[in-house]
């Protein structure tokens, strides 16, 4: 495996691989801008984690809730005078030509890749839901167009912006050499008494790429990618019901070592991520999504716990880094490109490995 190479993006982390590399030479002058007064953000969804995000932004500083769009206008009333939005709009390329220079796409899986297609068409700087899209051919897609239209694109993956990931990352090479990783994200979800009930919604719905490995697993699949880089190897264990992977088991197999990620959404677990090198362990003791506080022993008798994050919102992180990626740090758009494709591959190799067919990418801007 080629060594993994990190590269500072200022306060937010670093980005990584040697496209990364090319870019970043060929395209230095693009990477500084001048920073902007404000990210104008129109948001597209008004389900549960727009909720979320909203109700726990605090006082985001550089983000103005400028629109929300969405297909029930009473919905979208709500939570304008809730959270103190603008405008609202039915009509998704009217929010497009009003004065928003962004878009947070959170929309069900299948509809992520069209509507922020339409959105960096429009030349806007767009946030996109994970898991990104169904497959890895449309994510590069998106990141071509992005590229042709001097538009910026992230994933919204909390995990890759905590303080305490970014300590695990700096820390991981006083463990020596990694012999074991196993992640364990399981939480009986919400919806799953209903999918058992016959009633197929999004999450489990595999026609809306809904399912464990896309919307839980995942998180799993950001913390190695984002230590270790792409795997050698991708094979994909499902419980399956009714078509959709309720939980399952994901090997990713690196030179030396196997990474054993487990993501369940039909059953509880405590969740957890540990690293075992030859000269000691790291124990990241919250659930992968929000990767808090976490233990390190070394077998030198040395030991520390870490909560860097403390009770700060866990998608605070990463929005203070879209607002500043979007607005001047450009080198954090090559970051996330770079780890968002090494994570779609994964994704595609994992489906393909359990025969799972990626859900068709719904585009209704196309008659």
């Amino acid at each position: 495996m080629a060594p993994v190479l990190f590269f500072d993006c200022g306060d937010h982390g670093f980005y990584r691989s040697n496209d990364a590399v090319r870019i970043y030479k060929s395209k230095s002058e693009q990477l500084i801008t001048d920073k902007r007064k404000d990210m104008k953000l129109g948001i597209a969804g008004s389900g549960k984690i727009v909720n979320e995000f909203l109700s726990n932004k605090g006082d985001l500083k550089g983000l103005t809730l400028s629109a929300v769009w969405g297909r029930t206008p009473e919905k979208l009333t709500e939570l304008a005078e809730k959270f103190g939005i603008e405008r609202t709009y039915t009509d998704y390329d009217r929010m497009l030509a009003s004065d928003i220079d962004s878009v947070y796409v959170a929309l069900p899986n299948h509809l992520h890749y069209a509507y922020a297609k339409r959105a960096l068409e429009a030349g806007k700087d767009v946030v996109l839901e994970k898991p990104f899209t169904m497959t890895e051919k449309t994510a590069r897609i998106l990141f071509d167009i992005a590229e042709e239209n001097g538009a910026c694109l992230f994933e919204a993956v909390t995990n890759q912006y905590t303080p305490d990931f970014r300590k695990i990352r700096e820390l991981l090479p006083r463990l020596g050499t990694v012999r074991m990783v196993q992640g364990n994200y399981s939480q009986y979800s919400s919806r799953y008494d209903s999918f058992r009930e016959g009633t197929m919604l999004p999450a489990f719905d595999p026609a809306a790429g809904g399912g464990a490995l896309g919307d839980i697993n995942i998180y799993n699949i950001h913390m190695t990618v984002g230590l270790f880089g792409a795997p050698e190897k991708t094979t994909y264990y499902p419980n399956m019901q009714n078509g959709s992977d309720t939980s399952g088991v994901l090997l990713l197999e690196y030179p030396g070592f196997t990474a054993v990620l487990t993501g369940a959404k039909d059953s509880d677990s405590d969740p957890f991520f540990m690293i075992q090198g030859e000269d000691g362990w790291i124990r990241q003791n919250t659930s992968p999504g929000t990767c808090g506080n976490f233990n390190i022993h070394l077998r030198n008798g040395w030991h520390q716990h870490y909560d860097l994050s403390g009770t700060t919102f866990r998608m605070i992180p990463e929005w203070e880094a879209f607002i500043d990626g979007a607005g001047r740090n450009r080198a954090l758009h090559l970051h996330m490109k770079s780890h968002t494709l090494d994570v779609m591959r994964v994704l595609d190799e994992a489906r393909a490995s359990a025969g799972i067919l990626p859900a068709e990418e719904t585009d209704p801007f196309v008659s």
